[in-house]
């Protein structure tokens, strides 16, 4: 009896959001801003903070539910906010093209000061020089070429909420004048798409990307 491969899952493993890094933290100033001859300002580094929210309203809210497309299965994740930075992973199941998970966040401004967006960044596998990495789950089990033609399908992208309308995002950018006032919020989308239309393989393959940076500052 002929093995039926075409129930196999393809997985995508580790993807890790990686918001506010430690190159945030007061970049706009030095170690001592000397005001006069007999005074000194040490800013207060928790002056400066942003948290990742699952809640347009409640910027402690640590649970994002993803948005899905098809018949893939996906988990919810659950935001690590830590002093400097937020880290999440993400895990995600398709079977076949034509299936998407994206994930909304909310970006909450709780400090004291504007912040600016520097960088997004998306980068490569840890201790690899590519940005997405595909490997057969069971050796022999499925067509190296095929994996490789479907891998090239799989995407990931990040939307970031600028005015009313969210813009799309596949590589590393810089940017000047995107502003997110003390305050205020803002949103964006991890995207993971397995396009319709795209190559299949004829066996389980996991596919594994890079972590997507952004890096925000106090001053533009």
């Amino acid at each position: 009896m002929e093995k039926d491969r075409r129930s196999k899952s393809l997985f995508i493993l580790g993807l890790s959001i990686l918001l506010l890094g430690t190159t945030l933290a007061f970049a706009a100033f030095s170690a001592n801003l000397r005001v006069s001859s007999s005074a000194t300002v040490t800013p207060n580094e928790e002056d400066f903070k942003l948290l990742v929210s699952g809640s347009n309203i409640d910027p402690n809210v640590n649970i994002v539910n993803p948005e899905i497309v098809g018949d893939a299965t996906a988990d919810d994740i659950t935001i690590n906010n830590s002093k400097n930075s937020s880290s999440t992973s993400i895990n995600v199941n398709f079977t076949e093209p034509g299936q998407s998970v994206t994930y909304l966040f909310y970006l909450h401004n709780v400090g004291q000061y504007d912040a600016f967006l520097n960088t997004l960044t998306f980068k490569n596998v840890v201790d690899s020089d590519s940005k997405k990495i595909c490997n057969v789950v069971e050796e022999g089990d499925a067509s190296l070429e095929l994996v490789n033609k479907a891998c090239e399908d799989i995407e990931l992208s990040m939307d970031l909420k600028q005015g009313s309308q969210f813009i799309n995002f596949k590589d590393s950018m810089s940017f000047d004048e995107i502003k997110l006032k003390k305050g205020y919020v803002s949103s964006g989308k991890v995207n993971i798409i397995y396009p319709e239309g795209s190559d299949r393989a004829d066996g389980a393959f996991n596919v594994q990307f890079g972590d997507i940076e952004l890096t925000y500052s106090s001053a533009n």
